[in-house]
């Protein structure tokens, strides 16, 4: 089985819809402007700056007034890894739900979820977006589903864990 393009879109894009239903619209809306805002700022060039700051300024500031006007000319190259150019992402993107949590109002009504609905798919295409752009380019992404063999040899390990389960959440509840 492969997972096309199309599905991979549609799948990540229905994430954010629903994690923008669950949210509602005072909150999505805030965190899509962040997360544009975010994601402008990283593909323009924003990385390198925040690099050169993380590098070279903080280090720099910290040594004293004569370091940070030699270390001023001195500019680190921006990272080429995909691994950092999704942390920063990552992190960024974290603090813009954050933010949104923190600040927009919970949804009251039925059409604040829709509405939410509508900013998490917005969220949900520019993420898609910036990680199909810079972390992922044309990744292919491969799954192979079991054998009618393996399947059967661990149907017995399956509805034995289960039955388990069942019994200590029964337990439990007692």
């Amino acid at each position: 089985m492969v997972i096309g393009e199309t599905q991979c879109l549609f799948f990540l894009l229905m994430i954010g819809t629903v994690v923008g239903f669950m949210r509602g619209w005072q909150r999505e809306v805030i965190t899509a402007a962040i997360v544009l805002g975010v994601v402008l700022f990283l593909v323009v060039g924003g990385d390198s700056i925040i690099w050169n700051f993380l590098f070279v300024g903080l280090p720099s500031m910290m040594q004293g007034p004569a370091a940070a006007g030699a270390a001023s000319q001195a500019a680190a190259p921006a990272p080429t890894s995909p691994l950092l150019s999704l942390l920063e992402f990552g992190g960024l993107t974290a603090m813009g739900y954050v933010v949104g949590h923190r600040f927009g109002a919970p949804p009251k009504t039925g059409q604040h979820r829709f509405s939410g609905s509508l900013a998490g798919l917005l969220n949900g295409s520019v993420v898609t977006f910036f990680l199909s752009r810079n972390v992922l380019p044309s990744t292919t992404v491969d799954f192979t589903s079991p054998s009618t063999t393996l399947a059967t040899s661990y149907l017995i390990t399956f509805f034995g864990l289960g039955l388990i389960a069942l019994l200590l959440v029964a337990l439990v509840r007692r």
